[in-house]
């Protein structure tokens, strides 16, 4: 059996790195087309995986949905478009550990700051976290500010949320 197992290895290719973008719909529909559970979206490692999700549930609805860049993005991960109406959306997306973890004050004060660096007229605004909860001080200056926030029990349907809201 050893040695059976040490001949399928051999004949295995593991990339050493792939990036959410090279896995395409994977991060939508997940393992043999199913959508993740959000367990599995807690285990991603990077922040990087979680955009690249929450990318692939934006598309899935019909937005065009382009990642800024990783480094000086000014509070925006995610620039969303209906193309249909013409209207716009900002992103930015945080991703914790576990679904125990709230998401902070910073994610809303991220986006809000977007806003004026992102020519994109009147945007609607989100935060989209696998969080369960989030501060008093994030949800107070997100609803002075009408930024929505979409924490993990929306997270499956975010797309949907963020489509319809852009209508």
């Amino acid at each position: 059996m050893l040695n059976e197992k040490r001949s399928i290895a051999k004949g295995l290719f593991v990339p050493t790195s792939v990036t959410g973008d090279e896995f395409g719909g994977a991060f939508k529909e997940g393992v043999r087309g199913r959508e993740l559970s959000l367990e599995e979206i807690d285990c991603f490692e990077r922040g990087e995986e979680f955009e690249s999700y929450v990318i692939s549930q934006l598309s899935s609805v019909g937005l065009k949905a382009s990642k800024t860049q990783l480094s000086y993005d000014y509070g925006a991960d995610i620039i969303v478009k209906n193309e249909k109406t013409g209207r716009s959306a900002i992103v930015q997306c945080k991703h914790r550990s576990s679904g125990s973890k709230s998401v902070s004050q910073d994610a809303v004060d991220e986006v809000l700051k977007a806003v004026s660096y992102y020519d994109l007229g009147s945007p609607k605004l989100f935060v989209v976290t696998n969080a369960g909860s989030a501060t008093a001080g994030c949800r107070s200056v997100a609803e002075k500010n009408s930024v929505i926030l979409l924490l993990r029990d929306e997270l499956l349907s975010a797309g949907e949320v963020i489509c319809a809201s852009l209508d």
